[in-house]
């Protein structure tokens, strides 16, 4: 509760003071403006003359002793000595961030680790079309694999091992809901395939991630029978891959 008002100034500057019954004082920015301003002043009267018919006449009185304005409160020093233990704790995250960069694997030609025999199982007809991303990623399909509606994606990111788990962890969370992942049969855990049925026919899709390197397989099928077949071709296709890039690394 508010025992009184009145007018404190910093300088030049004027500002409202509320002094609480308890002892404590809290400034108001707002009315605010030069000592000696008269709509300052109005501003302050107008204030205490409701303060003042709010209390029936008679203002409470000051029950605890009045706090230094100046005093520095208990959650500024904990902020000042929590804030710069923050920001060096920061700096060596980021210091590890940009040591772990440098554990990035050189960049490979994706098309160069798809088994085409494989390939050639999965989508009939198909050959090595362009995708349009340099060499991170390859397509086995037609030269109108959407006429078709049946090719084969494969992808191959470089980045540092910890980014590549992160975007492999991602992905793992962005499938169809009641779609379910599988492990991959004799690799190591963090590979996967899913299947579902869609527009297209089936899709299944496969990912794992090798010290580095992000690999993820998507086959768009109308030519299987059904979506545990699209993901036995994806999961055969996927462990080649993996067990290729292991021998490089």
């Amino acid at each position: 509760m508010v025992s009184y008002i009145e007018a404190g100034r910093r300088g030049r500057q004027a500002f409202v003071v509320l002094c609480l019954r308890d002892g404590k004082r809290v400034r108001l920015r707002h009315p605010s403006g030069r000592v000696g301003d008269r709509w300052f002043e109005e501003a302050l009267a107008v204030m205490r003359q409701r303060h003042m018919e709010a209390c029936n006449g008679v203002l409470p009185a000051v029950t605890g002793a009045p706090i230094a304005e100046r005093r520095v409160r208990l959650w500024v020093k904990a902020a000042a000595v929590l804030l710069p233990v923050a920001a060096l704790a920061m700096h060596f995250w980021w210091l590890d961030r940009q040591s772990d960069r440098h554990d990035t694997p050189p960049e490979v030609a994706s098309c160069d680790y798809l088994p085409r025999d494989l390939a050639a199982q999965a989508v009939p007809g198909g050959r090595e079309v362009g995708f349009g991303i340099e060499s991170l990623a390859c397509r086995w399909g037609t030269e109108r694999p959407w006429e078709q509606g049946t090719w084969l994606d494969m992808f191959i990111g470089t980045w540092s091992v910890h980014e590549a788990e992160r975007s492999h962890e991602a992905r793992k969370k962005g499938h169809p809901p009641g779609s379910v992942l599988h492990p991959l049969p004799g690799a190591k855990k963090n590979a996967y395939t899913v299947a579902w049925q869609d527009s297209w026919g089936f899709t299944a899709q496969g990912g794992a991630h090798v010290k580095g390197y992000l690999v993820t397989v998507d086959l768009h099928t109308r030519h299987a029978p059904s979506a545990a077949v699209a993901e036995q071709q994806v999961a055969g296709i996927l462990q080649a891959i993996v067990r290729k890039l292991e021998k490089r690394v």
